[in-house]
């Protein structure tokens, strides 16, 4: 019996510590603060652009080569790197994804150009945008898109130009969890009206 009586016990201390674990864990959960989507005019700002086709893991070496080509020429660097999307990942091919890597310039050569991994230089004029922050790995920036482009539709707004990324962190020297992108994606300036039925 006293055998018995120590195993409810066990028993019971096992399921009030799982119990404890559990409502920690929920309270963490309720605690994380909830992903905050904005609206802003962009600056306006000339840009060092190179263009490429090919898969996303190749951006790396596509910024390198970009920041290369911008201290060869002179150039002065005056922002952080930007990336534009063109495709649709999950329905293009990675060798046909189109994409450029684009980082702001005070000084920039002659503006215009369409040629593939060349350094062009173009003026980006101003936009409206809705944005967020994406804090954490790359692998879960789709987590963070999707609600962006969630929030924009059910607002009323109309996209107007393809997202693009502004890397805050240096991917060589920040901890994957700790990487800071902030993600654009170019709408309206006005929602468009609700139909009334």
């Amino acid at each position: 019996m006293r055998s018995t009586g120590y195993a409810m016990l066990v028993f019971a201390l096992v399921v009030m510590c799982s119990m404890v674990t559990l409502a920690d864990e929920v309270v963490k959960v309720e605690q994380t603060p909830p992903v905050k989507i904005h609206i802003k005019h962009t600056e306006p700002r000339t840009v060092a652009i190179m263009r490429h086709k090919g898969p996303y893991t190749e951006i790396g070496s596509v910024t390198k080569e970009l920041i290369g080509q911008i201290e060869k020429g002179n150039h002065l660097m005056a922002g952080p790197v930007m990336v534009r999307y063109f495709n649709d990942p999950k329905s293009v091919p990675e060798k046909d994804l189109l994409w450029e890597v684009m980082i702001p310039v005070v000084r920039p050569g002659r503006l215009g150009g369409t040629e593939f991994d060349k350094m062009l230089f173009k003026y980006m004029d101003v936009m409206n945008v809705a944005y967020l922050f994406h804090v954490g790995t790359f692998e879960t920036i789709s987590d963070s898109y999707a609600k962006l482009f969630e929030w924009v539709g059910r607002s009323g707004y109309e996209i107007t130009g393809p997202p693009m990324e502004i890397y805050w962190s240096d991917p060589d020297k920040t901890p994957p969890e700790r990487r800071v992108v902030e993600l654009w994606v170019p709408i309206s300036e006005e929602r468009k009206p609700r139909v009334v039925r």
